[in-house]
């Protein structure tokens, strides 16, 4: 009996996370993640047709939860700093290996054109933190 589509995809993913973090994103090929999970490529195309689909897959998640984390406290009348910091370590905890992935391949963020959406975020961030005009004494 085969494994349900979503299950493969959440395996493939799995396997490339692991192998990306590893080796790089450059330096992976889908026949190295195909290998590694013991499939086809063209099974492995099935359900990636290019391995920016695949980092994309990854990573668009992740920083769209970013962009939901700043934009919910964005719509807030006031922010307890120390809470807002909580949430955003939080959120770094979760996603730690993802995080990593990110922030090591930052030549294929600026590929896949998510560079600018992350920078964003964290510039948002930063101003709910520090507010419009920090100081150096902040």
């Amino acid at each position: 009996m085969s494994r349900p589509r979503s299950d493969t995809r959440e395996r493939i993913q799995e396997v490339a996370r692991e192998l990306f973090l590893r080796r790089g994103v450059q330096r992976t090929s889908l026949q190295d993640i195909a290998n590694e999970l013991g499939i086809t490529k063209p099974a492995l195309y099935y359900h990636f047709p290019s391995r920016e689909d695949l980092v994309r897959s990854i990573l668009v998640p992740l920083i769209d939860e970013g962009e939901r984390f700043v934009a919910e406290h964005e719509g807030r009348r006031h922010n307890d700093v120390r809470e807002l910091l909580e949430g955003y370590f939080d959120f770094h905890y979760r996603h730690r290996r993802d995080l990593v992935l990110l922030l090591t391949e930052l030549s294929t963020l600026i590929d896949l054109d998510l560079i600018d959406t992350v920078l964003a975020w964290r510039e948002r961030l930063a101003r709910l933190v520090f507010g419009k005009k920090p100081t150096l004494a902040q």
